[in-house]
């Protein structure tokens, strides 16, 4: 999972041939300089991004849950060269109240990727547990949000830059605030 969430920032999934549409995803076109809102149906979320998105998928073998797919949508805002990316994926089964301390835990480290966490902070997404963690990974500072929903489903919200991306702190408020979760 760590790896596909770098790849968000990086924006190398392309680079892999993971892209894929999905009929349930909404693209809006936007105008430059404007945010268009993006809504997964099949993800159960909507979010602003800066500029068109894309949507692709990867996948990882988990040693407790074995193979998850991983549904990514990222948009650049090149004006500032950041990265923005909603990835998620859903366990086979509910989760216990452990299993999802464990898992957002586990998340917090980004294991597998040689990055350097610089702060981590507690707090909630639409009434779930959560974390905003700051890391640096190669030359890309990123800025990550993780919350799992309803037990059984894991949000990762990002936004990358070269730059720490707090030095755009309207355009990160305006992508986080604007994440809402859809109900089903």
């Amino acid at each position: 999972l760590m790896f596909a969430m770098i790849f968000v920032v990086l924006n190398i999934g392309n680079v892999f041939q993971w892209w894929y549409s999905d009929m349930s995803e909404t693209n809006l076109p936007v105008r430059e300089g404007t945010w268009g809102l993006h809504r997964s149906q099949a993800g159960r979320y909507e979010i602003l991004f800066p500029s068109e998105s894309e949507t692709w998928k990867t996948s990882f073998e988990s040693e407790d849950f074995r193979k998850m797919k991983v549904f990514h949508v990222t948009s650049q805002d090149e004006p500032n060269n950041m990265m923005y990316g909603v990835a998620y994926n859903d366990y086979p089964r509910k989760l216990t109240d452990e299993e999802v301390k464990r898992e957002l835990n586990h998340a917090k480290t980004l294991p597998g990727v040689d990055a350097k966490v610089l702060k981590v902070k507690e707090l909630k997404i639409e009434g779930y547990p959560a974390y905003e963690v700051t890391t640096k990974i190669g030359p890309i500072y990123q800025i990550s949000r993780y919350c799992i929903v309803e037990n059984r489903r894991l949000y990762s919200i990002q936004v990358g830059s070269q730059n720490i991306p707090n030095n755009i702190e309207k355009n990160v408020d305006v992508f986080f605030d604007s994440f809402k979760i859809l109900s089903r």
